[in-house]
């Protein structure tokens, strides 16, 4: 949506709109996150926490985590121009492609 938005009201529209839209979630999050559901665990202690940084299966997770983000951020930062100047797509179309392209895992059963 950002190339419609910069092509409707001008570029620095896309700003407004998209922490505009950020905005909404903090104020519709920030009371949820205030305790009203009361954690019945107590605080983890130091030593908890550096046997968890010393897990190498966490490690493992948060590696194959970052790999797998920094594949989707790679992708997703030349996607949308190579649909447009390559494939010959519309940039609102090109872009559409570009944010559902996440949803290729997805599958049901």
């Amino acid at each position: 949506m950002g190339p419609l938005v910069a092509a409707w009201f001008g570029w620095p529209a896309i700003f407004l709109a998209f922490n505009g839209i950020a905005l909404v979630g903090l104020v519709l999050f920030w009371p949820t996150s205030r305790g009203l559901g009361h954690s019945s665990g107590d605080t983890p202690t130091l030593t908890e926490f550096r046997d968890v940084l010393r897990n190498k299966n966490v490690w493992l997770v948060g590696g194959l985590g970052f790999l797998g983000y920094s594949l989707y951020l790679f992708v997703n930062s030349w996607d949308a121009s190579y649909l447009t100047q390559e494939v010959g797509l519309s940039l609102g179309l090109s872009g559409v492609l570009v944010a559902i392209f996440p949803a290729i895992g997805i599958s049901h059963e």
